[in-house]
C-alpha cells in the first residue's frame, strides 16, 4: 500500500489534541552505503494492445458478489466514541484518555488496546500485541480492521501468529517472502475480481506492467483452489494484503476512495495495486530489511499530529522493527526507489496534507545529522523497479520473459475448471487409451489451449474426480478419472498471443451465447454430405471458427474451446455452402478468440463517384447478373456485394453512401458465377465511399509488406495466361468463386517468391490453352478459358 495519499488526508479526521512527540531515534553509527548492483533490464512500456488483452481477462475474471460497504465523505465521519465528548467534565475525561493513549503508544512494553474508533460500520483500533516474527516474539504496533489485525499499514498478519503466535511465524525466509512453500506456481496468479470492484482499468494497468516486465502471468480462475480475489476495502480502511501465497482465497482489498468520497485517480490506484501484488508474489517491505538501519534513519523532526492520525498511521512508530532474521538471504541491494519502500509525508500541522518526511538517507546526512534539511529525501517509485523484478525473478528462480516455454503444474493444469485426465476418453480409442502417446496427445491439446504448441516433460499422479478428459471425436469434456497430469512442459509459443501483445494483431474473445448465428449457439462439427474425414475433427472445428470470426468481421479464428451439452437445433456448419444452418448438437462452441490485422482508420476512406465507379472500362451495373439470383439480383443486399467488392479491388474492405444512377449501356456487373463481366443495363453505380483499408494496404504504407504489381502479360507462366477458375475433379462449391480466384493467385505469388495476393483483377476473354489451376496437385496446367488474371499485386515481408 502506497500510504503518499492517506498520510496527507487522514489530517481530516484528527479532533483532539496533539500527541506526546515520540522520542528521536538513535542515530546509526554505520555510514558507508553499498550501492546496488546495476542491472541491465530494460523496463518495457505497456502497449494498448497489452492493456486491452488484460482488461477482457478481467472482465472473464470478473464474478457477482454481495456490494461492499458504500463510500462514506468525511464530512459525514462519524465517530461514536467523540459523541459525548462535550463540554465540561466529559471533555477533560477525554483529553486526558487521550493523553493515556499517547503514552501507551510509545511504550514498546505495553499489550493491549491503545485507542479506538468507530466509523460508519468499520470498527478501527491500534493495538500492541506480542506477533511470533523472524526475530521471536515482539511487541508490534498493529491496526485493526473489522477484527483484522495490520502491520506496517496494509500487511495482513495471520491471527495464528498473534500472541502465543503457536501455529504460524510472521516472517520472512528471504528478504521478500515467506520462502519456497508460499511461492506461486508456475509464476502464474489466478484471480477473481468483484463485480463491484472500484479500480478495474487501474488493475488492467497494473497486470499489463508485470506482464511486459515480468515472468508472472495473470489468468482468469478456471476452478483454481488457490487464487487471488480483488476486493473494495471497507470505508476509512487502507489497502491491504497477505504476505505471499496462502492455501485457498489470497484476499487484495484496495482502498480507490478519499476520504471526501472522491475517486482516486487511476495512476496512483495503479501505483497500489501493484505494490499490494508484490506483497502476494511475496515481497516485504524494502524498509523492513533485516539491513535497513545502514541506510535510513527515523527523523526526529518528523511526528504525527495526534493520536487519531495515529491509529490510521499505525506503521509510524519509533519501535517498528524488521521482521526478516539477520542470516535471511538478501535477494538485491537495498533500493531506497522500490515500488515496496514506503515514502510519504506526515501532517504535523494538521491542516491536511503531508509536509514532513518520515525518514532520512543516512548517507546523505552531512555530518550523520538526520535533522539536517538535505536528509529530508524521498523514498519509492510509481511501479516496480528494475531492483524489484530483479528480487522477483531470483526469489522464483525463472528466466525473466521466455515465450517459448512454460511449465504448468498442479492446480494450473486446468481446462474447463477441472484437472486433465492423462488417458484418451471415447471412440475409437481401443486399447491405446492410456498409452505414453495418448497422454501426450492430452498434454499437446493442453498446450494449444494455452497458446503453445505441443507439450513435453509430462507427469501424471493418481486423483480420484471428475476431471477434463480428451475425447478424439468432441474434444474436451468432463469424466472419471483415476490418473491425472499433475505437471506439463508446454514448448513453441503460438505466434498469435505475442502478436496481440505486440499490437500487430486485434484480438476479441467471444464467449457463451456470444457464439451465436442466426440466433441459435455454433455447433463445432461439420455437417452435410460429401464429407471426408472426422465431422467433429479439430481441421473441421477451426474452420467453423474461422467462418465465425469472418462473420464477425475478423479475419480468422486463433484458438476455440467447446462444452459437450446437448443443444436442439444448434447452428451447424454446411461445406457446399460455406454457411450455417441449424442442426441439432451435442457439442457447441464455449469461447472462440477471433484475430484481425489492426484496422485502418476512417481517415484512410475514399469516395469514388461518376467516371470513376469503373472496372475494366466499364460503369458498374448494381444489379447480380447470373443464375440463382431469381428476383434478388437486384436487390439492396445485391447492390452492397457489388459495391463492396468494388471496393475491395480498390483495397478496401467495406462500401458506404451508395448512389445510383439510371444510365443505359454497357457495363460491368457482377456475376455470381464468374465474377465482373460486361453486360447491357439500365442501372448504374454512380457513387460509393470505400472505407477501412486491408491490413495489406495498410502494411505497404507502413514499410511493413513490400508489393509488387504483375499486370498484363506479366502474369503469365510458362508464356500461358492465367485463368481465374479451378479445374479439376472432386471440387466442392463454385469453381469460378472469389475464394478458388483468391487460391490461384496465391500460388501465383509463392511462385513468384511473395506471401500472398493481396488485390487482382480478371478480365473475360476467350484465351486457349491459358494456364489453370489444378487444386488436388496444386499446381498449374494449360486449359481453355473465357476468363484470365489482368493484374495481380503480391506482397511479402521486406527481406
Amino acid at each position: 500500500m502506497k500510504a503518499v495519499a492517506l498520510a496527507c488526508v487522514l489530517g481530516l479526521v484528527a479532533t483532539g489534541p496533539a500527541a506526546t512527540q515520540p522520542a528521536p531515534s538513535p542515530t546509526p553509527t554505520i555510514t558507508i552505503t553499498p550501492k546496488p548492483r546495476p542491472s541491465t533490464l530494460r523496463l518495457l512500456k505497456v502497449t494498448a494492445a497489452i492493456k486491452n488483452d488484460a482488461l477482457r481477462r478481467i472482465d472473464r475474471g470478473t464474478v457477482a458478489r454481495n456490494p461492499g460497504a458504500p463510500s462514506m465523505a468525511a464530512t459525514k465521519l462519524v465517530d461514536t466514541r467523540l459523541g459525548s465528548a462535550v463540554a465540561g467534565f466529559q471533555q477533560q475525561f477525554e483529553q486526558m484518555r487521550l493523553r493515556q493513549a499517547a503514552a501507551n503508544k510509545q511504550n514498546p512494553q505495553f499489550i493491549g488496546v491503545i485507542d479506538s474508533m468507530k466509523v460508519g460500520e468499520t470498527e478501527i483500533s491500534l493495538e500492541r500485541r506480542k506477533v511470533r516474527t523472524g526475530r521471536g516474539v515482539q511487541n508490534l504496533l498493529l491496526t485493526r480492521f473489522n477484527g483484522q489485525y495490520v502491520y506496517d499499514g496494509d500487511l495482513i498478519v495471520p491471527w495464528t501468529a498473534i500472541e502465543t503466535g503457536n501455529a504460524t511465524t510472521f516472517s520472512a525466509g528471504v528478504a521478500g517472502t515467506f520462502g519456497k512453500g508460499s511461492l506461486w506456481d508456475d509464476a502464474i496468479i489466478p484471480f477473481e475480481v468483484d463485480s463491484n470492484f472500484c479500480c478495474r482499468d487501474a488493475l488492467a494497468d497494473a497486470i499489463a506492467f508485470y506482464e511486459a516486465n515480468t515472468i508472472f502471468r495473470f489468468v482468469p480462475r478456471d476452478g483454481h483452489e488457490t487464487y487471488v480475489r480483488l476486493v473494495n476495502a471497507e470505508p476509512f480502511t487502507t489497502s491491504r494484503s497477505e504476505l505471499g501465497k496462502a492455501h485457498g482465497e489470497n484476499i487484495i482489498r484496495i482502498q480507490g476512495t478519499r476520504l471526501d468520497g472522491s475517486p482516486a485517480d487511476s495512476s496512483s490506484l495503479s501505483t497500489t495495486i501493484q505494490h499490494e501484488i508484490g506483497h502476494e508474489l511475496g515481497l516485504i517491505h524494502e524498509h523492513l530489511r533485516s539491513d535497513r538501519d545502514k541506510f535510513i534513519a527515523r527523523n526526529p523532526s518528523c511526528a504525527v499530529k495526534d493520536i487519531f492520525q495515529g491509529i490510521y498511521e499505525g506503521w509510524i512508530d519509533v519501535g517498528q522493527v524488521a521482521i526478516v532474521d539477520d542470516s535471511a538471504e538478501l535477494l538485491t541491494g537495498y533500493d531506497f526507489d522500490s515500488l515496496m519502500h514506503y515514502s510519504f509525508g506526515l501532517d504535523t500541522n494538521g491542516d491536511g496534507f503531508g509536509d514532513c518526511s518520515t525518514w532520512v538517507r543516512i548517507a546523505t546526512c552531512p555530518g550523520r545529522d538526520p535533522t539536517s534539511p538535505r536528509c529530508n529525501s524521498t523514498f519509492s517509485s510509481f511501479q516496480l523497479t528494475r531492483s524489484d523484478i530483479e528480487g522477483l525473478h531470483k526469489l522464483y528462480g525463472r528466466i525473466p520473459n521466455d515465450p517459448d516455454i512454460r511449465t504448468f503444474a498442479g492446480d494450473n493444469v486446468r481446462y474447463r475448471g477441472r484437472k486433465v485426465d492423462h488417458c484418451l476418453q471415447g471412440l475409437p480409442i481401443g486399447q491405446n487409451g492410456c498409452s505414453a502417446e495418448s497422454r501426450g496427445a492430452a498434454a499437446d491439446a493442453f498446450c494449444r489451449a494455452k497458446g503453445f504448441q505441443h507439450g513435453v516433460g509430462i507427469t501424471s499422479e493418481s486423483a480420484w474426480g471428475e476431471h477434463s478428459g480428451y475425447d478424439v471425436v468432441v474434444g474436451w469434456k468432463n469424466v472419471w478419472g483415476t490418473d491425472v497430469i499433475s505437471s506439463v512442459t508446454c514448448e513453441g509459443r503460438s505466434s498469435d498471443p505475442e502478436r496481440v501483445s505486440s499490437g500487430d494483431l486485434e484480438a476479441q474473445v467471444f464467449t457463451g451465447d456470444e457464439i451465436k448465428v442466426g440466433g441459435r449457439r455454433v455447433d463445432r462439427c461439420v455437417h452435410g454430405g460429401g464429407i471426408v474425414g472426422d465431422r467433429c475433427s479439430e481441421e473441421n472445428q477451426e474452420r467453423i471458427a474461422n467462418r465465425f470470426c469472418e462473420l464477425k468481421g475478423f479475419d480468422r479464428s486463433s484458438s476455440e474451446s467447446t462444452d459437450f451439452a446437448v443443444e436442439i437445433n444448434a447452428t451447424g456448419f454446411h461445406p457446399s455452402t460455406n454457411d450455417f444452418r441449424n442442426v441439432s448438437s451435442l457439442d457447441i462452441f464455449n469461447e472462440v478468440t477471433c484475430v484481425r490485422r489492426p484496422r485502418a482508420t476512417a481517415a484512410t476512406s475514399l469516395t469514388f463517384s461518376g467516371a470513376n465507379v469503373v472496372h475494366r472500362g466499364k460503369r458498374i451495373d448494381r444489379c447480380l447478373q447470373g443464375t440463382s439470383f431469381g428476383e434478388d439480383g437486384c436487390s439492396a443486399a445485391a447492390q452492397r456485394r457489388v459495391a463492396t467488392e468494388f471496393c475491395r479491388v480498390k483495397g478496401f474492405r467495406d462500401a458506404s453512401n451508395i448512389q445510383l444512377q439510371g444510365d443505359v449501356g454497357e457495363h460491368s456487373i457482377f456475376d455470381k458465377v464468374v465474377g465482373w463481366k460486361n453486360a447491357w443495363g439500365t442501372d448504374v453505380i454512380s457513387a460509393v465511399t470505400c472505407e477501412n483499408e486491408t491490413e495489406d494496404a495498410e502494411a505497404v504504407r507502413t514499410n511493413t509488406l513490400e508489393e509488387r504489381k504483375f499486370s498484363g502479360t506479366r502474369v503469365k507462366l510458362s508464356d500461358r495466361h492465367i485463368d481465374r477458375c479451378v479445374h479439376g475433379d472432386g471440387i466442392s462449391g463454385d469453381r469460378c468463386s472469389v475464394v478458388n480466384q483468391r487460391r490461384i493467385a496465391n500460388k501465383f505469388c509463392e511462385l513468384k517468391e511473395f506471401d500472398h495476393a493481396t488485390v487482382f483483377e480478371t478480365d473475360g476473354s476467350v484465351d486457349l490453352n491459358t494456364t489453370g489451376f489444378r487444386p488436388k496437385t496444386d499446381d498449374f496446367q494449360n486449359v481453355s478459358s473465357l476468363d484470365i488474371f489482368t493484374q495481380i499485386t503480391c506482397v511479402r515481408a521486406p527481406s
